[in-house]
């Protein structure tokens, strides 16, 4: 089972900081949040609702 970009990413970043164990924890979301918007995921869900629209 591989992690996903943004665990990877987080991992890195708090390592690389020395994060202490609170901060570390609240950047979880943060990170996992640009992750996702970064990787263009809210355009691709835009395309695939307005493709099955057209379906029906």
């Amino acid at each position: 089972m591989s992690l996903p970009v943004s665990d990877l990413l987080h991992d890195h970043v708090s390592y690389s900081m020395n994060f202490d164990p609170v901060t570390n924890v609240w950047t979880i979301v943060p990170a996992a949040a640009v992750t996702y918007y970064g990787t263009g995921a809210p355009a691709a869900d835009q395309i695939r609702n307005a493709a099955e629209e057209k379906k029906s």
